[in-house]
């Protein structure tokens, strides 16, 4: 959709815009927009930001609720106020002021995802340091009075990424960039994204959906 848009003359921000939409839309990969992974809670939030590389206005939503269209929120914030990033539930009611429709970001698919992870007693977990061992309860948690460094690593996997970027770019140092994300799963309660923004060179190792872009011309993508 965005090389689409940018082959039909429009502009790189809004190509950029509509590529993201369409992964929010189609929830790619199980884990963009709505009903992606949920938090500790239960419950999908949505993070997103946009940047216009003409004039280097940013504008970004993290711990997004009740509404789908993360990306345009994130819009909304760089071009109808002089903020970069809103959160929490002050990023749910500018986006209602702003006329975006509030609803449910849960799914049967995430809900059920939930209550999977409960019965596991809460496997896996984003907590350390604290009280009851997070490795084997569901908390709630209190921090322990002896913090010791992690020695634990992760396998990378295909689904762990918890964010996906579309990058157009019309000359150097002009970068049009739109981000919008759900999150890892299971992670703590209102955490926000590790990062929207990858290094140049981290862009063309893509594993966009098809339906995002063609991973041709000026379009490069990454998750």
């Amino acid at each position: 959709m965005a090389w689409r848009s940018l082959q039909a003359g429009a502009s790189p921000l809004d190509a950029a815009h509509r590529g993201c939409t369409v992964c929010e839309v189609e929830q790619c990969d199980g884990s963009v927009g709505f009903g992606g992974h949920p938090d500790e809670m239960g419950e999908t939030t949505l993070d997103a930001l946009i940047m216009n590389g003409d004039t280097m206005e940013v504008g970004a939503v993290g711990d997004l609720r009740r509404v789908k269209n993360a990306v345009g929120v994130a819009r909304a914030v760089m071009e109808h106020t002089q903020h970069t990033f809103l959160v929490g539930e002050s990023a749910s009611l500018f986006a209602q002021d702003m006329g975006f429709t509030t609803e449910s970001l849960s799914t049967p698919e995430s809900v059920n995802s939930f209550s999977q992870w409960l019965s596991q007693k809460c496997q896996p977990n984003y907590r350390k340091n604290v009280s009851p061992d997070p490795s084997v309860s569901c908390g709630p948690y209190k921090p322990r009075a002896e913090v010791k460094p992690s020695q634990k690593r992760r396998l990378i996997d295909p689904r762990a990424h918890d964010t996906i970027v579309v990058s157009e770019t019309l000359r150097l140092l002009e970068p049009f960039f739109g981000g919008g994300v759900d999150e890892v799963g299971d992670r703590a309660h209102r955490r926000l994204p590790n990062r929207h923004l990858q290094d140049e060179e981290a862009l063309p190792r893509s594993l966009c959906s098809s339906h995002l872009c063609q991973h041709n011309g000026r379009i490069r993508c990454s998750v």
